[in-house]
């Protein structure tokens, strides 16, 4: 049998092909190259080579960086990066050629020049930043001079060239501070120095004083404690001693061949080995070695890399482990490595040609670096933090991988419509289908690997297969040749007795031919459900998961299958079953989480997306051997830590291909590898990649509301925050300062009073408080890195909410005194009730005796009287009047009584009372009445004289006009309006007599009533009588 040849690679070492040479470097001993090749014949035993074709190289080890990218679509201001740097907390500051960026790895802040502001910056395009000793932060710009910011006040402090003591120039290209605190600026105009202390400028290249007598300083570089270099873009490199104020220039000579090759200079760092690096817009990449070189002396520059790099070098920048990266205007960022150019790029590494224009370089103080790019803004990139590693889809015949199996070195890896694929690692990659073997399906579901000649392979709608690696002999079982109940294989399992279990959408069965098993623990019972994993947990005992029907125990020595756990797992659809060292059984459920169930105490706990697991669906589980146990889901992979319960998720922005993983594909090797299969393609997982990071960023407070108001966070400069009870809601934004992958640093809080420990909050990074009672309290934020390890760096903030005045103590004595003063008016109320109760039955009788007395008396002398007189006419008038006088005193009687009465004190009593006795008082005499009432509140309530009077005076002059006027109408007009109560009384009869109003009895009699409830009353002749009262209700 022909097999295509296919070499494991390891070590350091070169793979040659006729014609080709492929350099791959830093394979360990798990890193292989995959060759495919394309067959002419469908036949599996023969195989004619015709085209080889290279398509994929898999390198399993750390290639691919991860990697986040930051645009104008994310707030970035501008897409072009002139300048980075990562200050001492962690904030990453961002200068383009449109405005300053403040990054706290969820949002950016941009500052950007307003002519209607003096403290905003002064120009938005931005050539370096640099924070000094002192953690002062300064920005060059371009035509707005050297800028200082203010952190507390959020305010610029400007540099102006603006006479003798100021900066020479505006257009600052270049900053740096010496050992002395020196602040040294390069400008257009040349070089400066600036005493921060002293506030006291120096100009370099002035007339009076040219020491550098040099423009376009674009770049400044340490020598050594007292020697510095000066990028000249138009002159060259220039030495300069800031002791002795010397400077020599080295620049382009045609007649030298050692010296620059142009004179635009870019920039020039200096390596761990001493060598220095310099960049040049148009001359390429130069080096020279600063050991040979003695300051002020001759330098031999040599131009590297001349054929590899592009002549316009844009930036360059040394890493931790002494890499060098060069920026040209070729897209990608090259690496030069032990003075030897890296094939790949740095920011790209499986591609040599794609990447970005690199303009400037930060490292990140967690790791990783910046890069700002020219025209696609900013970029994160961390070659050593990439921990998954693939299989990739373009390699596999399918995307989809359903299972995925190591026996021995070979793979077996079952897809889902490309059949089954093999990694060979003698032969290659074998792929076979149904259209070059006797498979007569290309859905994969599950594989098992027996032996070396025994592979079982599960299809989703052709039953199961047999197959035999060393002979390519393969067998079919289906429901007619074998105890299958259908062909939907959803689980192979192979126990420690050899059994071959079977999980199939109607049932279970054993497929092992039972010569080679024990007899005692071979079994062929049908189990009659759904099944999706198979588990063997000790010597003969199996449990089943079911699809809805939770998990059943199989005992092989009883052959006896029963119902497992408690009535919580009863009803589960199983996806997964693993059983860890210590017996604790975890379960992988379709929708619920994952299930932590201990048989011997029954204790059973669940894990959800609500306690921070990626996905509720879980779809296999497998344990790393440190004890991790990883779980494939429908939305990433999860990590949990079964001591301390804590889990990290996992998902395409950590390096996954997908987030979208297969039912069962998660498989642990011989050497503790994890592959997990998914929808594209496979992931493998190496544990030892997976050690958490040890880094603890600060944690900072980026935003401060109080109601619907932004607060300058000098606000909080002193960890104090004071309020009034009215700011009664305070929204609180914060942020851990690890930039790596800021997406996933976790956050809690706690405050005391009030909380009883930490609240986790997850991944959101601000807190809201509403109605915080008046008190102090103690608010303390803590932060995670981007692995989810807690910062002790929390941040602690005094909130003290002033209490309204009736809270206070002044006000509690005020309210003793003035409760105080209420039992004393009470006294004095209940006295003067007395007297008033007093006075309302003086009141009482004294209308009782003006009301009935008279009357009363009229009456006993008219009876009296009767006595003497004979005449029947007398006698019949007498008792007329007796009758009159007898009708007059029930009437005043019961208005005295209703005055008097409580149930008549609100408005509407009053209307009704005097709608009903006009009424009353004009029938008499057939005379016509109209009322007009506006009234804004019926349900008023008036006091008994206020009332009393009121009605009094409209019964006294509705009885005038039905007496005297001869009227054949009255008018009544009652309206009440902001408090004030306006009556008006009108006839259309003879009006009043020429005398004085005041003349008459009852004319002053109203008057005095309406007096002594202060109010007014007005006579007027119109046509008749007019009485106007006007009074304020009280």
């Amino acid at each position: 049998m022909f097999r295509p040849p296919c070499v494991l690679l390891a070590g350091h070492i070169s793979l040659s092909i006729p014609g080709t040479k492929l350099p791959v470097p830093g394979l360990s001993k798990n890193h292989f190259v995959i060759f495919y090749y394309i067959k002419t014949k469908k036949s599996f035993n023969t195989i004619n080579l015709k085209i080889i074709l290279i398509i994929n190289i898999i390198l399993l080890s750390i290639l691919s960086a991860q990697s986040q990218r930051y645009n104008t679509s994310d707030g970035l201001s501008q897409s072009v990066v002139n300048a980075i740097c990562q200050d001492s907390k962690g904030f990453l500051w961002v200068g383009t050629q449109d405005g300053l960026n403040l990054f706290d790895g969820h949002s950016f802040k941009v500052f950007r020049h307003d002519p209607l502001d003096s403290s905003s910056i002064s120009n938005n395009y931005i050539w370096r930043i640099l924070e000094d000793s002192k953690k002062r932060l300064w920005i060059c710009t371009y035509g707005g001079g050297l800028e200082l910011y203010d952190r507390q006040k959020s305010e610029f402090v400007h540099h102006l060239k603006s006479g003798n003591n100021s900066i020479n120039g505006n257009d600052v290209r270049s900053i740096f501070e010496d050992d002395s605190e020196l602040i040294w600026v390069g400008t257009n105009n040349g070089l400066n120095s600036y005493d921060v202390e002293r506030n006291k400028w120096t100009d370099f290249s002035s007339v009076e004083n040219p020491s550098v007598p040099f423009k376009n300083i674009r770049w400044i570089y340490p020598h050594s404690k007292n020697l510095f270099w000066l990028l000249s873009y138009e002159s060259g490199l220039i030495l300069f001693d800031k002791i002795s104020h010397r400077s020599k220039l080295y620049s382009h000579d045609p007649a030298d061949k050692n010296s620059l090759p142009i004179n635009q200079v870019w920039q020039l760092i200096k390596d761990q080995n001493d060598i220095y690096w310099l960049a040049t817009y148009g001359g390429g990449l130069l080096t020279f070695d600063s050991k040979d070189y003695e300051p002020f002396g001759n330098i031999k520059f040599k131009r590297v890399f001349n054929k590899e790099f592009h002549k316009n070098i844009t930036s360059l920048f040394e890493t931790a482990a002494g890499d060098i990266l060069v920026g040209t205007e070729t897209p990608g960022l090259r690496v030069v490595r032990n003075g030897k150019l890296e094939k790949s790029t740095f920011d790209n590494p499986n591609q040599n040609s794609s990447g970005d224009l690199v303009w400037s370089m930060c490292s990140n103080n967690s790791g990783g670096y910046w890069l700002g790019l020219y025209g696609g803004g900013l970029k994160y990139i961390n070659p050593e933090r990439t921990k998954f590693n693939h299989i990739p889809a373009s390699v596999l015949s399918n995307p989809i991988v359903f299972s995925i199996k190591k026996f021995q070195e070979d793979f077996f890896i079952g897809t889902y419509g490309g059949g089954l694929n093999i990694i060979d690692h003698t032969h290659g990659l074998k792929i076979i289908n149904k259209e070059n073997s006797a498979l007569t399906t290309n859905y994969i579901t599950d594989i098992e690997v027996e032996s070396n000649s025994s592979i079982w392979i599960g299809t989703d709608d052709e039953g199961i297969f047999n197959f035999n690696p060393e002979n390519g002999d393969i067998k079919h079982f289906t429901t007619k040749n074998s105890q299958l109940p259908n062909h939907s294989i959803k689980a192979i399992y192979k126990d420690s007795k050899y059994n071959i279990w079977v999980g199939t959408t109607q049932g279970m069965v054993n497929l092992q031919s039972p010569e080679k098993v024990s007899k005692k623990y071979f079994s062929n019972k049908f189990f009659p459900r759904y099944v999706r994993a198979i588990l063997e947990i000790s010597e003969g005992i199996l449990l089943i998961g079911t699809d809805g029907f939770g998990i059943y125990r199989f005992d092989l020595l009883k052959n006896k299958i029963e119902k497992y756990g408690p009535k919580e797992l009863a009803d589960l659809q199983v996806n997964a079953l693993y059983a860890d060292s210590s017996g604790v059984l975890w379960i992988g459920t379709r929708s619920k989480g994952l299930y932590k169930f201990n048989d011997n105490s029954g204790k059973i706990i669940n894990y959800s997306e609500r306690d921070g697991i990626c996905n509720n669906s879980i779809l296999a589980i497998e344990a790393d051997e440190y004890g991790f146990l990883w779980m494939t889901t429908n939305n990433g992979i999860a990590r949990c830590n079964p001591t301390t319960e804590k889990i990290h998720n996992y998902y395409t922005v950590d390096g996954l291909t997908s987030n979208e993983f297969v039912h069962g594909a998660l498989f642990k090797d011989k050497d503790g590898l994890l592959y997990a299969g998914s929808t594209n393609g496979a992931v493998i997982i190496n544990p030892d990649n997976f050690r958490m990071s040890t880094f603890n960023p600060q944690l900072e407070i980026t935003k401060l509301k109080v109601l619907n108001n932004y607060l300058p966070l000098s606000e909080l400069s002193d960890g104090e925050l004071e309020l009034s009870y009215k700011e009664n809601f305070i929204q609180i934004d914060f942020a851990s300062l690890d930039l790596s992958n800021p997406s996933k640093n976790q956050y809690r809080y706690k405050i005391t009073p009030g909380t009883d420990g930490w609240v986790n909050l997850g991944t959101e990074h601000k807190i809201n408080f509403a109605n915080l009672n008046p008190n102090s309290y103690l608010l303390e934020i803590s932060g995670s890195n981007s692995d989810g390890v807690w910062s002790p760096n929390t941040k602690q903030i005094w909130i003290s909410i002033s209490p309204p005045f009736y809270n206070t103590f002044w006000f509690y004595s005020l309210i003793g005194l003035i409760v105080s003063l209420l039992a004393y008016a009470y006294h004095l109320l209940t006295v003067r009730k007395n007297v008033e109760m007093e006075r309302l039955r003086l009141k009482l009788a004294s209308d009782l005796h003006d009301e009935v007395g008279a009357s009363l008396s009229q009456i006993a002398i008219n009876a009296n009287m009767i006595n003497y007189d004979s005449n029947l006419d007398k006698i019949k008038r007498r008792g007329e009047v007796i009758m009159n006088k007898s009708s007059e005193i029930i009437t005043s009687m019961n208005d005295v009584i209703w005055s008097i009465d409580s149930r008549n004190d609100r408005m509407e009593n009053l209307i009704e009372k005097i709608k009903s006795t006009v009424a009353q008082l004009a029938s008499n005499k057939e005379i016509k009445t109209v009322f007009d009432i506006n009234i804004e509140n019926p349900a008023r309530k008036l006091n008994v004289e206020f009332r009393q009077n009121i009605y009094l005076v409209i019964k006294e002059a509705v009885n005038n006009a039905v007496k005297y006027s001869g009227c054949d109408t009255i008018s009544v007009t009652i309206k009440e309006k902001e408090n004030v109560l306006e009556l008006t009384v009108s006839d259309n009869g003879t009006g009043l007599t020429d005398k004085p109003k005041e003349t008459g009895n009852g004319l002053r009699n109203m008057k005095y009533r309406i007096e002594k409830i202060h109010g007014n009353i007005n006579f007027k002749n119109d046509c008749g009588c007019k009485i106007h009262v006007k009074v304020k209700i009280k």
